[in-house]
């Protein structure tokens, strides 16, 4: 079991550098192909000035976003190319102004999508939601690129939340092959008492399920 496509999503521009060596090391690491998207949006419009807009603003943006998008496609190629990766190059012109939409759409034929965490100071990058909108809307893991990331993807000791609900249950298990790479996995119930009646350790089951998989796991 492992991620055999990656879907990168390169809107966030500030985060390249951090976000493709996280994918690229992670990439190396599962042997995937890994799919680089850039989206296009369409220019949003607003009733209250809709009228006044000349069609020269909504060009400018178009223009504006299809230059960003040639620097994204150099590095991402360079990085790609320099650790010898499986890859392929996305532009999407989007129907709509929501870069998520597209992104959440594309990230279905992916075992796993990476985005950068959002910069909610920034003007240029994607929308405050985005990150929300792809867990939600996507239907497929996320990895999300911490802001004050810089390393490359090593993982060695793993925190996983976990209460036993489906939800939990779905990222455990969607995060195996990272978790199978990693020398110590600890599942951390907190408050367990408030919610079971048995007096069976919390978590102690998919310890078990994990240990099957190679996982080196404990349940804390």
């Amino acid at each position: 079991m492992s991620y055999k496509t990656l879907l990168v999503s390169l809107n966030e521009i500030e985060r390249l550098d951090a976000v493709l060596g996280f994918a690229a090391s992670l990439a190396g690491a599962q042997k995937s192909h890994v799919l680089g998207l850039y989206v296009i949006p369409a220019p949003a419009v607003y009733p209250a000035v809709g009228p006044y807009v000349v069609p020269e603003v909504f060009d400018g943006l178009t223009r504006y976003f299809e230059e960003q998008s040639k620097g994204a496609r150099r590095k991402f190629e360079a990085v790609m190319k320099r650790h010898e990766l499986s890859f392929q190059w996305l532009e999407v012109k989007a129907l709509t102004s929501a870069i998520s939409d597209t992104v959440s759409e594309m990230g279905r034929i992916a075992d796993l999508v990476v985005v950068s965490e959002t910069n909610r100071d920034g003007r240029n990058g994607v929308e405050l939601d985005f990150v929300e909108n792809i867990i939600l809307g996507g239907g497929r893991p996320v990895l999300i690129i911490t802001r004050s990331a810089t390393a490359a993807f090593d993982p060695a000791i793993v925190l996983c939340g976990y209460n036993g609900s489906k939800e939990a249950a779905r990222a455990v298990h969607d995060a195996i092959p990272l978790l199978k790479n990693a020398k110590d996995v600890r599942l951390l119930w907190v408050d367990a008492a408030k919610e079971l009646e048995t007096g069976a350790l919390p978590g102690a089951e998919m310890v078990e399920c994990l240990r099957r998989h190679g996982v080196k796991a404990s349940a804390e």
